[in-house]
């Protein structure tokens, strides 16, 4: 079966069982964090207290994880024996963060750079800007593992955070069919998965390895680019790059969510206050990381487009509106240098017939974050530059005449990428709450391109619906109103609010 974006209502709902997605504890709010988008305005300290919690639980239940880490980390080991390759595939923010783990490996282990292999659905340029509806076609995440030349000695790790995506899905099957290894990490209950029919193909196969990591609800109602894409982040390094043993697998868990705890986190409110002042004064910011962290920096900034429909990186090869922010390496003569410092690699784009306008090499070049940036981004003016620099075992935040210092564990690549991916994580979130981009703790902005948030908007309308206006709705006259206000909606406006109205009149 092949599952496929609907244009219309009525085909979706065709299709719907399949993507009703609600009854996932990703898909819910934590409850730590109930009146968000208030609390960052009235009393940000709170706010960011409150954003903590969720992030604590995570690391206590990563921390819990460390046989089934340690379990990971032997087969990684005995495919490294075998002379195998060790393969990491997701979409969107697993697919993000898979190459933020070969990018710490290739910092790590220069010699050995090319065992490990990640990729993401719709190639490397997907890093930077979702290729829309990709993630529903199972048979595109096969055809990259394949074309990545992914043999029978090679392991795959395939990461999904909500354990049903198809593109995922895709690649996990491939991989046993093809005869190598394949674990499949999740981060919902096994038995809430396996009344979809994709998953059922997964958890039936006797030869794909389940992990189980489930968070429980994120800070943000079905934000997985939070603690779920961060608690994968952690397994998977930890496994990576901490498995000599079941005690160092223990010691960096545990230090990990000690050190984390005792950060003053409360320092990032300048920034993100800062920040939101720039925006409303209809500035741009440029993010100007260390090459190190940079990945990392770009994760979330990209992120952001999706998660709360802003205007994604523009590209100096077509004609749209210029992002919020940028990334910049003011060190880098061109974009061709940019990407490779970026990945510590050659870019991967695919050059596919049907998807090369969306994903090959001419497009993901003409994102553009070399210093030529600041000139061909002339209507980015005026801006201001967010420099994040780690030096030393010190992390340096500096936006304006903000300053801030952040310690990190000393010679962990790993913990100081999870670190910064978690203030990040908090700092953007609540910007966008003292922007607006969701009520509570619930995303109103929801971008619907494809199955998956299409059920999401058409969900957090219909609970909306209820909590602001005391109305009930059904699933399919919430299903009418999505697409009814997909038409009538402009781009960057909140399509759940949207379907709310719609609702209502």
């Amino acid at each position: 079966m092949t599952w496929r974006p609907m244009d219309c209502a009525e085909d979706f709902l065709k299709i719907a069982d399949d993507f009703k997605l609600g009854h996932l504890l990703t898909e819910g709010a934590s409850p730590h964090t109930t009146g968000l988008s208030q609390m960052v305005i009235l009393n940000p300290e709170e706010a960011v207290e409150k954003f903590s919690q969720v992030d604590f639980e995570m690391l206590d239940i990563l921390s819990s994880k460390t046989e089934l880490i340690s379990n990971i980390s032997q087969k990684i080991m005995a495919c490294f024996e075998r002379g195998g390759r060790l393969f990491l595939s997701g979409c969107g923010a697993t697919g993000r963060l898979s190459l933020v783990i070969e990018n710490i490996w290739r910092q790590e282990y220069p010699d050995k750079a090319d065992k490990l292999v990640a990729f993401m659905a719709g190639g490397d340029l997907a890093l930077i800007h979702s290729i829309e509806k990709f993630e529903d076609f199972p048979e595109y995440g096969k055809r990259q593992l394949e074309e990545l030349g992914f043999g029978d000695k090679d392991l795959l790790l395939a990461t999904t955070e909500g354990g049903e995506t198809p593109w995922v899905i895709g690649t996990a099957l491939a991989a046993e069919k093809i005869g190598g290894d394949c674990i499949f990490l999740f981060c919902n209950t096994e038995d809430s998965l396996v009344r979809l029919e994709r998953c059922r193909q997964v958890f039936e196969n006797k030869n794909i390895l389940k992990a189980n990591f489930t968070t429980g609800p994120q800070a943000l109602t079905g934000s997985t680019r939070l603690q779920a894409s961060s608690i994968l982040t952690g397994a998977i390094g930890a496994a990576l790059f901490h498995g000599e043993n079941l005690e160092s697998i223990q010691t960096f868990t545990y230090r990990l969510r000690d050190w984390y705890k005792e950060i003053e986190r409360k320092k990032i409110i300048p920034f993100f206050q800062e920040e939101a002042k720039i925006y409303k004064d209809d500035g741009r910011v440029y993010y100007t990381p260390n090459r190190e962290l940079a990945i990392s920096v770009l994760t979330d900034t990209t992120e952001r487009s999706p998660t709360f429909n802003l205007t994604g990186f523009d590209n100096r090869f077509e004609e749209k509106e210029t992002s919020l922010c940028y990334l910049a390496f003011p060190h880098s003569e061109e974009s061709k240098v940019a990407w490779e410092k970026l990945l510590y690699r050659e870019p991967r784009p695919l050059e596919w017939p049907e998807v090369a306008s969306q994903a090959g090499g001419k497009r993901l070049y003409g994102f553009d974050f070399s210093r030529e940036v600041f000139n061909w981004r002339k209507k980015a003016e005026p801006f201001e530059v967010f420099s994040i620099t780690q030096k030393d075992d010190q992390l340096l935040w500096e936006l304006g005449n903000t300053q801030a210092f952040f310690p990190l564990p000393k010679g962990d690549r790993l913990s100081s990428h999870l670190i910064l991916k978690m203030l990040l994580n908090m700092h953007s979130t609540l910007l966008m709450g003292l922007m607006g981009r969701y009520e509570s703790n619930v995303m109103t902005f929801v971008k619907p391109s494809n199955n998956k948030l299409i059920d999401r908007a058409t969900r957090y309308g219909i609970q909306l619906l209820k909590e602001k206006k005391g109305r009930e709705a059904s699933y399919e006259e919430g299903v009418k109103a999505c697409f009814r206000a997909l038409k009538n909606v402009s781009s960057g406006n909140p399509v759940v609010l949207e379907i709310v109205k719609e609702l209502c009149s």
